[in-house]
Protein backbone atom coordinates (compact mmCIF):
# COMPACT_ATOMS: atom_id res chain seq x y z
CA UNK A 1 0.00 0.00 0.00
CA UNK A 2 1.50 3.39 -1.09
CA UNK A 3 2.12 5.91 1.73
CA UNK A 4 0.16 8.72 -0.29
CA UNK A 5 -2.99 6.41 -0.45
CA UNK A 6 -2.51 5.49 3.45
CA UNK A 7 -2.15 9.53 4.38
CA UNK A 8 -5.64 9.67 2.56
CA UNK A 9 -6.79 7.12 4.54
CA UNK A 10 -6.01 8.62 7.51
CA UNK A 11 -7.00 12.45 6.55
CA UNK A 12 -10.50 10.26 5.15
CA UNK A 13 -10.72 8.68 9.12
CA UNK A 14 -10.76 12.21 10.62
CA UNK A 15 -12.87 14.05 8.81
CA UNK A 16 -15.30 11.16 9.02
CA UNK A 17 -14.85 11.65 12.95
CA UNK A 18 -15.07 15.54 12.86
CA UNK A 19 -18.54 15.40 10.42
CA UNK A 20 -19.76 12.92 13.34
CA UNK A 21 -18.58 15.33 15.75
CA UNK A 22 -20.26 18.30 14.40
CA UNK A 23 -23.62 16.97 15.47
CA UNK A 24 -23.08 18.00 18.77
CA UNK A 25 -21.87 21.39 18.39
CA UNK A 26 -24.17 23.90 19.31
CA UNK A 27 -23.71 27.98 18.98
CA UNK A 28 -23.66 27.45 23.25
CA UNK A 29 -20.28 25.83 23.18
CA UNK A 30 -17.22 27.97 23.83
CA UNK A 31 -15.04 28.62 21.37
CA UNK A 32 -10.98 28.10 21.22
CA UNK A 33 -8.27 30.93 21.74
CA UNK A 34 -5.03 31.37 21.01
CA UNK A 35 -2.78 29.30 23.80
CA UNK A 36 0.98 30.15 24.76
CA UNK A 37 2.12 27.04 26.95
CA UNK A 38 5.88 25.57 28.02
CA UNK A 39 6.33 21.82 29.03
CA UNK A 40 8.96 20.70 31.80
CA UNK A 41 10.22 17.98 29.33
CA UNK A 42 12.12 21.02 27.42
CA UNK A 43 9.68 22.65 24.76
CA UNK A 44 7.58 25.73 23.81
CA UNK A 45 3.98 25.17 22.36
CA UNK A 46 1.70 27.76 20.60
CA UNK A 47 -2.00 26.93 19.88
CA UNK A 48 -3.12 29.51 17.32
CA UNK A 49 -7.62 29.55 16.78
CA UNK A 50 -8.01 28.97 12.84
CA UNK A 51 -12.07 28.52 12.56
CA UNK A 52 -14.60 28.05 15.09
CA UNK A 53 -13.82 25.10 17.48
CA UNK A 54 -10.81 24.93 15.63
CA UNK A 55 -6.89 25.71 16.35
CA UNK A 56 -3.22 24.56 14.92
CA UNK A 57 -1.19 24.05 17.21
CA UNK A 58 2.79 24.04 16.88
CA UNK A 59 5.43 22.93 19.19
CA UNK A 60 9.51 23.04 19.01
CA UNK A 61 11.45 20.75 21.49
CA UNK A 62 14.84 18.37 21.71
CA UNK A 63 14.35 14.71 20.74
CA UNK A 64 16.29 12.42 22.66
CA UNK A 65 17.64 9.43 21.51
CA UNK A 66 19.85 6.78 23.22
CA UNK A 67 20.67 3.36 21.27
CA UNK A 68 23.07 0.38 22.35
CA UNK A 69 24.49 -2.55 20.03
CA UNK A 70 25.67 -5.56 20.83
CA UNK A 71 27.24 -8.16 18.01
CA UNK A 72 29.77 -10.94 18.22
CA UNK A 73 31.98 -10.70 15.62
CA UNK A 74 35.85 -11.88 14.91
CA UNK A 75 37.72 -11.17 17.62
CA UNK A 76 35.17 -10.92 20.23
CA UNK A 77 32.06 -9.17 21.41
CA UNK A 78 31.56 -5.57 20.01
CA UNK A 79 29.45 -2.91 21.91
CA UNK A 80 28.47 0.28 20.35
CA UNK A 81 26.18 3.16 22.41
CA UNK A 82 24.79 6.24 20.58
CA UNK A 83 23.36 9.48 21.92
CA UNK A 84 21.51 12.02 19.87
CA UNK A 85 20.00 15.55 21.21
CA UNK A 86 18.28 16.77 17.81
CA UNK A 87 15.41 19.64 16.89
CA UNK A 88 12.05 18.47 16.47
CA UNK A 89 8.98 20.01 15.94
CA UNK A 90 5.04 18.97 16.37
CA UNK A 91 2.18 20.26 13.99
CA UNK A 92 -1.42 19.69 14.95
CA UNK A 93 -4.73 20.20 13.48
CA UNK A 94 -7.49 19.91 16.17
CA UNK A 95 -11.18 19.94 15.95
CA UNK A 96 -12.67 20.11 19.58
CA UNK A 97 -15.81 18.72 19.95
CA UNK A 98 -17.13 18.34 23.91
CA UNK A 99 -17.58 21.89 25.40
CA UNK A 100 -21.11 21.89 25.62
CA UNK A 101 -20.82 19.03 27.87
CA UNK A 102 -18.23 19.99 29.59
CA UNK A 103 -19.89 23.44 30.01
CA UNK A 104 -23.49 21.76 30.91
CA UNK A 105 -21.59 19.48 33.84
CA UNK A 106 -19.76 22.94 35.59
CA UNK A 107 -16.30 21.94 34.22
CA UNK A 108 -13.70 24.29 32.41
CA UNK A 109 -13.61 25.16 28.89
CA UNK A 110 -11.33 28.28 29.30
CA UNK A 111 -8.17 28.13 27.37
CA UNK A 112 -9.59 25.23 25.44
CA UNK A 113 -9.86 22.51 28.09
CA UNK A 114 -11.72 20.13 26.38
CA UNK A 115 -11.45 17.20 23.88
CA UNK A 116 -10.37 16.85 20.40
CA UNK A 117 -9.46 14.77 17.27
CA UNK A 118 -6.93 15.94 14.75
CA UNK A 119 -3.71 14.91 12.14
CA UNK A 120 -0.54 15.38 13.53
CA UNK A 121 2.83 15.07 12.03
CA UNK A 122 5.78 15.09 13.98
CA UNK A 123 9.23 15.92 12.62
CA UNK A 124 12.65 15.47 13.69
CA UNK A 125 15.97 16.44 11.56
CA UNK A 126 18.42 13.63 12.68
CA UNK A 127 21.22 11.55 12.24
CA UNK A 128 19.96 8.35 14.33
CA UNK A 129 19.99 5.47 12.39
CA UNK A 130 16.38 3.51 12.20
CA UNK A 131 17.51 0.53 13.71
CA UNK A 132 20.08 -1.52 14.56
CA UNK A 133 20.07 -3.10 11.12
CA UNK A 134 21.29 0.01 9.02
CA UNK A 135 24.08 1.97 8.45
CA UNK A 136 25.37 4.86 10.49
CA UNK A 137 23.93 8.06 9.58
CA UNK A 138 26.69 10.98 8.16
CA UNK A 139 24.06 13.06 7.24
CA UNK A 140 21.22 14.49 8.94
CA UNK A 141 17.87 13.81 7.52
CA UNK A 142 14.14 14.34 8.17
CA UNK A 143 11.96 11.58 10.01
CA UNK A 144 8.14 12.62 10.04
CA UNK A 145 5.58 10.71 11.90
CA UNK A 146 2.53 11.34 10.71
CA UNK A 147 -1.20 10.18 12.29
CA UNK A 148 -4.90 10.64 13.00
CA UNK A 149 -5.21 11.35 17.02
CA UNK A 150 -7.99 11.70 19.86
CA UNK A 151 -6.42 13.43 22.86
CA UNK A 152 -7.68 16.04 25.71
CA UNK A 153 -6.61 19.52 26.78
CA UNK A 154 -7.03 20.95 30.86
CA UNK A 155 -5.22 24.21 31.42
CA UNK A 156 -6.27 24.61 35.09
CA UNK A 157 -6.23 27.46 37.05
CA UNK A 158 -3.43 27.19 38.79
CA UNK A 159 -1.78 27.72 34.96
CA UNK A 160 -0.90 23.67 35.28
CA UNK A 161 -1.21 22.47 31.30
CA UNK A 162 -2.07 18.70 30.64
CA UNK A 163 -2.02 17.67 27.00
CA UNK A 164 -2.67 14.10 25.95
CA UNK A 165 -3.04 12.43 22.39
CA UNK A 166 -2.49 8.97 20.99
CA UNK A 167 -3.64 7.58 17.33
CA UNK A 168 -2.21 5.12 14.72
CA UNK A 169 0.04 6.72 12.61
CA UNK A 170 2.20 6.36 9.47
CA UNK A 171 6.44 6.51 10.66
CA UNK A 172 8.38 7.26 7.15
CA UNK A 173 12.35 9.19 6.15
CA UNK A 174 15.18 7.72 4.51
CA UNK A 175 17.71 5.21 5.35
CA UNK A 176 21.14 3.94 4.49
CA UNK A 177 22.29 0.54 4.10
CA UNK A 178 24.73 -1.83 3.10
CA UNK A 179 23.64 -4.52 -0.17
CA UNK A 180 25.27 -7.72 -0.66
CA UNK A 181 27.72 -6.47 -2.54
CA UNK A 182 28.73 -4.15 0.21
CA UNK A 183 27.69 -0.93 -1.41
CA UNK A 184 25.74 2.00 0.52
CA UNK A 185 22.24 2.92 -0.37
CA UNK A 186 19.62 4.96 0.27
CA UNK A 187 16.10 3.69 0.70
CA UNK A 188 12.75 5.13 1.96
CA UNK A 189 11.75 3.26 5.03
CA UNK A 190 8.21 3.12 6.01
CA UNK A 191 6.61 1.96 9.04
CA UNK A 192 3.00 1.55 10.97
CA UNK A 193 3.57 3.37 14.51
CA UNK A 194 0.88 4.59 17.39
CA UNK A 195 1.96 7.90 18.12
CA UNK A 196 1.34 8.91 21.51
CA UNK A 197 2.14 12.59 22.78
CA UNK A 198 1.54 13.38 27.24
CA UNK A 199 3.01 17.14 28.13
CA UNK A 200 2.93 18.43 31.13
CA UNK A 201 3.41 22.04 31.52
CA UNK A 202 2.12 25.82 32.15
CA UNK A 203 0.11 28.05 29.93
CA UNK A 204 1.71 31.60 29.76
CA UNK A 205 -1.57 33.67 28.76
CA UNK A 206 -2.50 36.81 30.69
CA UNK A 207 -4.91 35.69 32.80
CA UNK A 208 -8.30 37.12 32.54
Amino acid sequence: MHLSNIILALVSMLAASAAFSQNEVKDTIPDVTNVTKVSLYPGFAYEKRIGKHQTLYGKIFPAINFSFNFSDGIGGQNRESSFYVDPALFLQYRFYYNGSKRQKNGKRTELNSMNYIGIVDRAILTKHPTNSDYYKEERYRFKNTLGAIWGLQRNFKSRVSLDLNIGPAIYFGRTTSVDLNGYLQTNAYTAFALLTQFDVGFWLNKRK
